[in-house]
């Protein structure tokens, strides 16, 4: 692994306990609850059926300096080298929930959003987007804003200190 990929993924696992509680304190949007069917209440007892929806989570967590300046979803979308991207992984059917925070600088999150992926690629906006390139001249990425993201039903919940509260279920 190169030297500045490890720094960075040092960095973000610094977090990790952090992510945890977040996803944890989402659960509730992470399961399906249903009633059950009459056959299934009168023979087993069963009023209600709780499903995990589950699936991979992807992580990316911006660095505190940038909270307050940018509140969107940003997505790598090009790599010198052809280097197979984030964006190519996503649109290919690769996660299900992306939780998208900024740090606070001592391993917790300030801010955060999850998105449903599969919201997201129905959406069109990972096709729509326009690859804006990095200084470096080694990356481009594309952006969504949270807008974006809450019109077109892919924000199933967020923390927003910048807001009044926390919003969620969209």
């Amino acid at each position: 692994m190169r030297s500045d990929v490890a720094i960075d993924w040092g960095w973000a696992d610094g977090h990790m306990q952090a992510i945890v509680d977040v996803l944890r304190d989402n659960a509730m949007h992470l399961l399906s609850v249903r009633v059950a069917s009459s056959e299934r209440d009168l023979k087993k007892a069963t009023d209600l059926v709780i499903s995990v929806d589950g699936g991979d989570v992807a992580v990316r967590i911006r660095r505190a300096k940038y909270k307050g300046r940018y509140r969107d979803l940003t997505i790598r979308a090009w790599r010198e080298g052809g280097i197979r991207t984030e964006l190519e992984k996503l649109v290919d059917g690769f996660g299900d929930w992306y939780l998208y925070a900024w740090s606070n600088g001592h391993g917790g999150l300030d801010d955060w959003f999850l998105v449903d992926l599969n919201k997201l690629r129905i959406s069109g906006l990972l096709s729509t987007q326009h690859i804006r390139y990095n200084k470096d001249g080694q990356t481009g990425f594309i952006s969504i804003s949270d807008r974006e993201l809450r019109t077109c039903g892919c924000m199933i919940s967020e923390k927003n200190t910048g807001a009044e509260s926390v919003q969620a279920a969209f």
